[in-house]
């Protein structure tokens, strides 16, 4: 009874919090990160640079796109992508992106099988809870809202990890083909590396990617690998420091580093992320499976690029924390981490009247975990709750007296112009115009927020691993 409540709670907030108190509409096309894939498909079939000055040329024609206001939004996933983004890019815009929103809702089914296959989730009714438990997911909700590839990278990483799990060689490899279009979240499952039939499973996926790669540069010199590279080292400098970046040298500098010392901060978070997982890995003596889900939880320390729509990997191992953790301490520290990392932190301040629907998909997505078996109702849990929700008040009071800048908003100035083939640089001033590089602790203790909940979700399933889940696949 009590989780047939909490699933009919969850239903109700989830639906409150999208029908009744959405915030204000942002400027710009439906599915914004969308934009960017189909301009560079309509690019690719023009014989043109995807990643050059080309794409502006196609994103300032599409519907609300304000071409007096805005700039280049930039392409930058590996060019084995662009055939497909082609393809779609000869249907119009509206098709072309209903058929892309149609495709991150079955890559969030897919997700949501695999999570609950990893978390072990076998009751029938805690299945009906995934579905709210997902949408109440911040990440989740923004990669569907944005068109993010993201989602369909995190869905493949989890039919992939199940999958190599299971032995299921030609299942894991397809699925990590595809999670390498976004090249950052295919990491974690490199934990799978130790067992022969995976590596192999891994080492032909990586094969296939590289040969159609060399393939596709024969055909456009703008796909070269080296090229390529090159221009994602661009770009990395370009938004190294942005306000939409979770990685610990950008909050290290929002919060007032200068950027060598910022740089540091990164490089010693990454470097202490991997030590915590290949210690945890080997003194726990992990399997495969429990390991991937470790090193995704840590993933966010170590990336170099990570947005808030990134997160969306986190409810993999959110699920199998809360799920997996026998000691009420555990699983209330899981349930608080997994809660952090729902919560669209920044969003608070990008959207101060957003702040009672942020609240009430928290509702629903505590709701949800209760319902699918994962979160109990206990005073430990309910101790945790409590810390989240009043540092959610606390970040909400905060954030409405100091909001944060929003791109093409922020930008009262028109763009500067597009100089050669630098988008890179276009982009970089967009974001200095917008005041995306301003210096503000309020701002970075946002986004450490999904951090701190990463490195509980992380404890969480170490702590969680019993002598049943550390055999050597």
């Amino acid at each position: 009874m009590t989780r047939r409540v909490a699933l009919a709670a969850a239903i109700l907030a989830y639906g409150l919090a999208v029908l009744a108190f959405r915030p204000h509409p942002t400027a710009g096309p439906p599915l914004r990160d969308f934009e960017a894939y189909y301009a560079a498909g309509a690019s690719w079939n023009a014989g043109e640079d995807p990643y050059g000055a080309a794409i502006w040329t196609h994103e300032r024609t599409l519907p609300g796109v304000d071409a007096r206001r805005e700039g280049p939004l930039p392409f930058v996933n590996p060019p084995p992508l662009l055939p497909a983004l082609g393809a779609l890019a000869r249907l119009p815009f509206g098709i072309a992106a209903a058929l892309w929103e149609t495709l991150l809702i079955l890559a969030l089914a897919a997700l949501l099988v695999a999570a609950a296959l990893i978390a072990d989730l076998r009751e029938r009714g805690a299945w009906f809870a995934l579905l709210p438990l997902a949408l109440a997911f911040g990440p989740v909700s923004s990669d569907l809202a944005l068109g993010q590839l993201a989602l369909l990278a995190v869905a493949a990483a989890g039919v992939a990890a199940w999958s190599l799990s299971q032995d299921r060689a030609f299942a894991g490899g397809a699925g990590a083909l595809v999670t390498a279009l976004q090249p950052t979240l295919a990491l974690p499952l490199a934990a799978f590396a130790r067992s022969w039939r995976a590596l192999h499973a891994l080492l032909a996926a990586a094969t296939v990617f590289a040969l159609g790669w060399i393939a596709l540069a024969g055909y456009a010199p703008a796909a070269a690998p080296l090229r390529y590279f090159a221009l994602l080292r661009a770009h990395d400098a370009a938004e190294r420091f942005a306000l939409i970046q979770y990685a610990p040298s950008a909050i290290a500098f929002g919060a007032g580093a200068d950027p060598p010392l910022a740089s540091a901060v990164g490089l010693l978070c990454a470097a202490a992320a991997l030590g915590a997982w290949w210690f945890a890995t080997a003194r726990l003596r992990l399997a495969a499976l429990p390991s991937f889900v470790l090193a995704c939880a840590l993933l966010p320390f170590a990336a170099p690029f990570f947005h808030e729509h990134d997160f969306s990997l986190l409810l993999v191992p959110a699920l199998y924390a809360m799920r997996r953790s026998a000691a009420p301490s555990a699983r209330a520290i899981a349930t608080a981490g997994a809660l952090l990392c729902a919560i669209d932190w920044l969003g608070l301040a990008q959207r101060p009247d957003g702040a009672i629907q942020s609240l009430l998909l928290i509702c629903a997505f505590l709701a949800a975990s209760i319902a699918a078996g994962a979160a109990r109702p206990d005073r430990s849990t309910a101790i945790a709750v409590a810390c989240v929700a009043a540092a959610f008040v606390a970040a909400a009071l905060l954030a409405h007296g100091d909001p944060a800048p929003v791109w093409p908003d922020a930008m009262r100035l028109p763009p500067p112009p597009l100089s050669g083939a630098d988008v890179a640089g276009a982009w970089h001033a967009q974001q200095v115009a917008a005041h995306m590089f301003d210096v503000d602790a309020l701002h970075a203790w946002l986004r450490a927020m999904p951090l701190l909940g990463c490195a509980a979700i992380a404890w969480a399933t170490a702590r969680s691993t019993a002598p049943s889940d550390s055999r050597n696949p």
